[in-house]
């Protein structure tokens, strides 16, 4: 059985965009509690807003120019 965490679903499918921004976090090498935090906190870039209640809107690439600009690695 695979387990996703409760905010990867949307409407009964897993968050549209969700493996884009994943894919950009992934090539940053972060672990798992990194790329839950980055999409779970809030941000000033973002107006206050998390990285998730983007996605949520279908502003997909306001969170991924938002993931590039914030690379842990750099």
């Amino acid at each position: 059985n695979l387990r996703y965490p409760a905010w990867q679903v949307h409407e009964g499918h897993l968050l549209p965009g969700l493996a884009d921004v994943l894919a950009i976090l992934n090539r940053q090498k972060r672990g798992a509690f990194s790329i839950a935090n980055y999409f779970l906190s809030q941000s000033e870039e973002l107006g206050g807003r998390r990285p998730l209640d983007l996605l949520r809107e279908g502003r997909l690439d306001d969170v991924k120019a938002h993931a590039e600009r914030n690379d842990v690695g750099s």
